[in-house]
């Protein structure tokens, strides 16, 4: 989407109105759809609707100061920022690190990520099934996040005269991140107080953009 004028695999060139902006503009179009979609087509879950609340706009961070202060989220919420913050971390810096020692173009890079994307497809819908009927999701996080981090070390370590080893880490690197991603998720939820689960993970959803800030910034 970001390359004008370039081949797709000899099955089509890309416009050559195509540019760095154009990710955005699709980005934005999916997100519209999506809104669309939920509006029109996704039915009403919530029995009987609460008409007396109002928005506050300092609720979520008093909710996020009481979610660290919360002895059943303290933990979990914590690893959950660090992992977020560094999955965030590499995924800015990565495409750099890509062009600037294994000369990959713009394109290359969003072929890269997209083969990843479809790894962590794979590890979340087939992988995370099979381990859960086995693990319990904190003794999987116990092993995930020690094999992420790993893995991130590990792309480090490839030659730059051996591309091709970049493509042997994505199985292993996606499969630790799909079991982190999804067991995260799976604790932050059986870790809220009864009937909170709801506001559990709103508040994880939070952490999560949170961690995202330093790397942005940087």
């Amino acid at each position: 989407l970001s390359t004008p004028a370039t081949s797709f695999y000899g099955l089509f060139d890309t416009p050559s109105w195509f540019g760095a902006t154009t990710p955005f503009w699709f980005a934005a179009i999916l997100s519209l759809a999506n809104c669309a979609s939920i509006l029109t087509m996704f039915p009403e879950t919530l029995k009987e609707k609460f008409h007396g609340g109002r928005i506050k706009a300092s609720q979520s961070v008093s909710n996020v100061i009481a979610g660290f202060k919360s002895d059943r989220l303290r933990v979990v919420l914590m690893a959950g920022f660090l992992f977020s913050a560094g999955f965030t971390f590499f995924t800015t810096f990565f495409g750099i690190y890509l062009l600037n020692n294994f000369k990959f173009t713009q394109s290359k890079i969003g072929d890269y990520f997209a083969i990843v994307g479809l790894f962590i497809a794979f590890s979340q819908a087939v992988l995370v099934a099979r381990v859960s009927k086995k693990l319990s999701d904190y003794s999987v996080l116990r092993f995930s996040l020690f094999g992420n981090a790993a893995m991130m070390l590990l792309y480090f370590a490839v030659p730059t005269s051996f591309s091709f080893g970049l493509y042997l880490v994505i199985p292993f690197f996606t499969a630790f991140n799909g079991l982190t991603m999804a067991n995260m998720t799976s604790l932050i939820s059986r870790s809220a107080e009864p009937g909170q689960q709801g506001q559990a993970m709103g508040i994880y959803s939070s952490v999560q953009s949170l961690a995202q800030v330093p790397a942005s910034i940087l």
